[in-house]
């Protein structure tokens, strides 16, 4: 080979091994799957943009990707059975490992990746129509949760139809959830709204009663499920004479605070073939876990009565939650896995979007289980509670629910 041939083997090998840098390697993936929570404003602790701000962090990004508690994506799937996939690739996973034990190198600024551009509030655009609290929501530090029922003042003229929503909370670091209901009088002609509460504090989050109305809950706000977005050619109706309210639940703060959450509508456009509509799994109010149980699983069955087609799925629990699996059994005996959670987090509750919607025949049966642990080996539960005890169905963080959501259009 000679002894210029030998050089440029060495070469070669010195090119191939050259450990990854952050402008031209790990830069990327930040942008793909990290930066849109980790910047300003948004509800990640620190800003992953800049080499100046990832590279402190360089240990603790490398820890939690291995984990892969980052990015969250509790559900565990094959590729391809969710739009949008979250997770990290094992290779992705591989570079920031390999950047991180090699020093964490800037590189070259020259082969950074055009920076993402997100708009300055709205994810999904600016709203059709915006909807902002009457008044601030005023959180006490006496450092309990807060449960609020509040209704925004618009009152609909005329059936309205929407393609999505998007809530934007006003202090990311207190608003754990915010579920948003359409109320609609019962019957025709002109609706009392001075009869209703509309600004109602709630200590055990139980809904205040309405007398001549109805509700219909059309999402569920929590972190990391703050939007909703309808398939093509599907649609949400508010009806005419219908209110928007809002249960907004606000965890401890152990300092007086403010919140003005808003709600932004995008009304649909084109062809409306189906109604969008949300189906609950799981036992509802029979749910009961013993004291001091470390792990419990429960079973839930419901059957579906006239043909459905499923775009979107999610669960949700509270502290003692720990599993989920959501399967289908179909008439013909087949089954489909639609949801599996292995590590259910209660700080992290998704609405998962099928790649393909799942068409599910009438007879079919879903069947939704799911464990808890309601022992002193659950953080949670000595962080919110105590294992000593019962726990029954209820809308506290410290009671319990197994829910799934099934977001779905009827066939026919």
């Amino acid at each position: 080979m000679g002894f210029v041939g030998s050089l440029l083997l060495v070469s070669c090998s010195l090119k191939a091994v050259a450990p990854p840098t952050f402008f031209k390697d790990v830069a990327p993936i930040l942008q793909a799957r990290c930066v849109q929570c980790h910047r300003p404003g948004q509800i990640a602790p620190m800003s992953l943009i800049t080499y100046e701000q990832v590279r402190p962090w360089a240990a603790a990004i490398k820890e939690a990707v291995l984990k892969r508690s980052m990015p969250p994506w509790p559900a565990t799937a094959p590729p391809g059975h969710f739009a949008k996939d979250g997770r990290l690739t094992d290779q992705q996973i591989d570079v920031i490992r390999t950047w991180a034990n090699s020093g964490a190198a800037a590189g070259d600024r020259k082969d950074a990746p055009p920076p993402r551009r997100f708009p300055e509030i709205w994810e999904m655009g600016r709203p059709d129509l915006m909807l902002t609290l009457p008044r601030t929501q005023r959180i006490p530090g006496n450092g309990r949760e807060l449960w609020k029922y509040v209704y925004f003042d618009k009152e609909f003229d005329q059936d309205t139809w929407i393609r999505g929503l998007e809530i934007h909370p006003g202090n990311y670091n207190r608003v754990h959830h915010a579920n948003i209901q359409v109320v609609t009088a019962i019957g025709s002609g002109p609706v009392d709204w001075s009869s209703l509460e509309q600004d109602v504090e709630a200590p055990q989050n139980d809904p205040p009663k309405l007398i001549g109305m109805e509700m219909v809950q059309i999402h569920v706000g929590l972190p990391g499920q703050f939007s909703l977005e309808t398939a093509p050619g599907t649609a949400i109706l508010i009806p005419k004479h219908s209110r928007i309210r809002m249960n907004i639940h606000y965890a401890p703060s152990q300092t007086p605070e403010t919140d003005h959450t808003e709600v932004g509508l995008y009304f649909a456009n084109g062809r409306i073939e189906k109604q969008w509509r949300l189906q609950y799994g799981g036992p509802g109010e029979s749910l009961l876990i013993p004291a001091a149980v470390s792990r419990l699983e429960i079973r839930n069955t419901t059957k579906i009565q006239a043909a459905i087609t499923v775009h979107q799925i999610g669960c949700h629990m509270h502290i003692r939650g720990k599993t989920y699996r959501v399967t289908a059994e179909l008439p013909d005996g087949r089954f489909i896995e639609l949801l599996n959670v292995p590590a259910y987090n209660f700080h992290w509750q998704f609405l998962y979007t099928f790649a393909h919607p799942i068409r599910l025949p009438a007879g079919t049966v879903l069947h939704d289980a799911a464990t808890f642990d309601n022992s002193a080996g659950n953080p949670f539960v000595m962080e919110y509670d105590t294992p000593n005890r019962e726990v029954r169905f209820g809308n506290r963080t410290v009671d319990e629910m197994m829910t799934s959501y099934i977001l779905h259009t009827v066939d026919n």
